[in-house]
């Protein structure tokens, strides 16, 4: 920040704020941001946040990082965008798996457009769903609150 402006935490400014899912990673954003300054800001996510410890004993996690050492040694375990195409390809491989031998444009479209199924990432209560006429995958999210230096899932 120039020296000249000051945010709201600089001022003293404490109302409520909310950042688009997006801007929730927490080593890509609200870590160099500031953990102070980041306290009780509410957001919104579908998939576990790979930086967060809840997770670091959870089966579906490990898989993922398991699946990050084998496949993307390279990638940062803590991006939010890795957690991101992972699911994303999981989808597409599920699809495919599901299309069978019969992949032509028409199988594969069938099998897209009715998806009702959960991968593994996404966190406690979401699944992608959709149909012919509702593209859309994902229709739940959670909201959660910054606490300290994690994102806390508010109650269903």
């Amino acid at each position: 920040m120039r020296p000249d402006h000051q945010g709201i935490y600089e001022l003293g400014w404490k109302p409520a704020t909310f950042v688009a899912q997006t801007a929730s990673s927490v080593a890509g954003v609200l870590a160099p941001a500031g953990y102070e300054a980041a306290q009780g800001i509410v957001s919104s996510a579908y998939l576990k946040d790979a930086s967060d410890p809840q997770w670091a004993h959870d089966q579906e996690m490990k898989d993922w990082r398991a699946w990050m050492s084998k496949y993307h040694p390279q990638g940062d375990v803590n991006d939010y965008l890795n957690v991101c195409a992972y699911a994303q390809a999981w989808c597409l491989v599920k699809i495919l798996e599901q299309a069978g031998p019969h992949l032509t444009r028409k199988n594969i479209m069938a099998r897209a457009t009715s998806v009702d199924f959960r991968v593994p990432v996404l966190l406690p209560g979401i699944a992608l769903e959709n149909s012919k006429t509702d593209y859309r995958l994902i229709k739940k999210v959670r909201l959660m609150k910054f606490e300290g230096k994690r994102w806390a899932l508010l109650p269903e």
